[in-house]
């Protein structure tokens, strides 16, 4: 928790159920990488290549996700509440069935932006 992994390179590794809670994970390079079920509670995300990646159940409540590449994405199930900077990722071809994302209006990009998925609200 609360590592600092600016830039890392974590492509295709088996990462699941990992606590990167409070980690930089800024310019992180983690293309197809299982992070199934990890904690990435505030976790600092800009920049960072998910592309692909497997964030099924993954907890990102509170994650910076500006300019994350999050398309082609497992997020089903995931724990996107307080992301208010989900609408700044990359969100194309990103599998969100059943994440939870509460937001206000203000939040809320038009539809269709950058492919945004549609969330179940669970708020």
């Amino acid at each position: 928790a609360g590592a600092d992994l600016t830039g890392a390179q974590l492509a295709g590794m088996d990462l699941a159920g990992v606590d990167f809670s409070q980690a930089a994970l800024e310019m992180a390079w983690a293309p197809g990488t299982d992070l199934t079920q990890a904690d990435l509670t505030g976790a600092r995300l800009t920049g960072a290549n998910l592309r692909g990646a497997d964030l099924s159940g993954a907890l990102l409540s509170g994650a910076q996700l500006w300019n994350t590449d999050l398309r082609d994405a497992d997020l089903r199930g995931a724990d996107l509440r307080s992301t208010p900077e989900l609408h700044n990722a990359w969100l194309g071809g990103a599998d969100a069935t059943g994440a939870t994302r509460c937001e206000s209006a203000r939040d809320r990009p038009p539809p269709g932006l950058l492919g945004e998925p549609v969330f179940d609200p669970g708020c």
